[in-house]
């Protein structure tokens, strides 16, 4: 395509429609649930703490490991 035809307002147009058909096409989903429910064997609160330290954990290695390089400034 050259650079004329991204502009045309009829291409703009048959884009959105274009669009908003394959929007209108889909079918919806079911649930997302595939089995049994499947329950923590620990709180909740102390899942989410865990999973939080592991990614500030993950940061503090990478800020460790990484040289620092000052000739940008």
């Amino acid at each position: 395509m050259t650079a004329l035809e991204h502009t045309n307002p009829r291409s703009i147009v048959f884009r959105i429609v274009s669009f908003c058909i394959c929007l209108g096409i889909g079918q919806s989903a079911g649930a997302h649930g595939f089995g049994q429910r499947y329950d923590l064997p620990v709180p909740l609160t102390l899942w989410v703490m865990g999973a939080g330290v592991t990614i500030v954990l993950s940061f503090v290695i990478v800020v460790i490991f990484t040289p620092v390089s000052y000739t940008h400034l």
